[in-house]
């Protein structure tokens, strides 16, 4: 998708779902993969629904080692091994591009903003759940979250990130604040563009101001979207270096190994602007009717905020 970014500031809000067309051989059902504990900081592992999907806080989905597993797996059984994105652009005229894709060794994005960097403790994975209650510990953990640049319900519309509990009745009412929470689960962080070249694998592309927000969430249900994960980006133009970012093409980057990888076909659907994976036969992990995974824009930029 081709966008404009202009001068301090410009938001692409992009919703990604990975879901899983089910139609497992035998009796059809999938047991929930047994619940790991992780406390959200550089990695999390996301186990909402029929998922189970580790990330980290530089972008990366699927590649991230926790308790001695990565990858994203179905049932227990593995359809990514990595996950990520590529973008290109014109910054008043010069031709740039970077990515977060860890298997093919592109890593352009660090963890933090170009304000708040790495070092800093805040600079961590946000997680807030459903089940944690409303003005749960997480609620208030959000704060730093905000501080970093993530969105909140701003129930009071004084411009101030406060969950507090007005009334004392122990439950969130609309003219309360409340963090970005969206499905059951939702996990949040930001990162930036600003790697130096000579650690990145094309060191002749230098940072851009960029940073991203990124969001990903899902729901805890037996239904369609309990076979789903979304991804949320925010791209802002900080104007570091460039007051105008022009003519930005932003697209998923995946390396998905749907159980037996050598037995892995790709396609592309036009109509759904979605790319997807399946296999050209049974598969040694899946057995004799694998799913398929498939990647969708679900929705493209929906604010573009010039700068003054």
């Amino acid at each position: 998708m081709k966008i404009n970014m202009k001068y301090i500031t410009f938001i692409l809000i992009a919703i990604l779902s990975f879901s899983v067309v089910v139609n497992a051989a035998g009796d059809g059902k999938y047991k929930k993969v047994k619940k790991e504990n992780f406390k959200a900081g550089d990695a999390y592992r996301m186990n909402i629904n029929n998922f189970n999907l580790p990330l980290n806080k530089s972008g990366v989905l699927g590649d991230v080692l926790l308790n001695g597993s990565s990858g994203g797996t179905l049932d227990g059984k593995i359809f990514l091994f990595s996950g990520g994105f590529f973008m290109s652009g014109l910054s008043e005229g010069h031709k740039w591009a970077n990515a977060v894709a860890s298997a093919s060794r592109i890593q352009d994005y660090n963890p933090g903003t170009y304000a708040i960097p790495s070092t800093d403790n805040r600079v961590q994975l946000y997680v807030v759940s459903a089940k944690d209650g409303d003005f749960a510990p997480s609620w208030n953990d959000w704060k730093d979250a905000v501080a970093l640049g993530a969105n909140f319900y701003d129930g009071d519309g004084d411009g101030v990130y406060n969950p507090v509990d007005k009334n004392n009745n122990h439950k969130w009412d609309p003219n309360e604040d409340r963090p970005d929470l969206i499905g059951d689960e939702t996990v949040w962080c930001v990162y930036s563009d600003n790697v130096d070249p000579a650690l990145r694998s094309f060191n002749d592309v230098d940072p851009q101001g960029i940073e991203i927000r990124q969001t990903v969430f899902g729901f805890n249900s037996k239904g369609v979207t309990g076979n789903m994960v979304f991804v949320r980006y925010e791209l802002l133009n900080t104007g570091k270096y460039y007051n105008s970012i022009d003519s930005v093409y932003f697209s998923v980057w995946a390396d998905p190994d749907l159980g037996d990888p050598y037995s892995d076909l790709v396609g592309c659907d036009t109509t759904l602007n979605a790319g997807y994976v399946y296999n050209s036969g049974p598969d040694a992990i899946f057995g004799k009717n694998p799913p398929c995974f498939l990647i969708d824009f679900f929705q493209g930029p929906i604010v573009y905020v010039p700068g003054e």
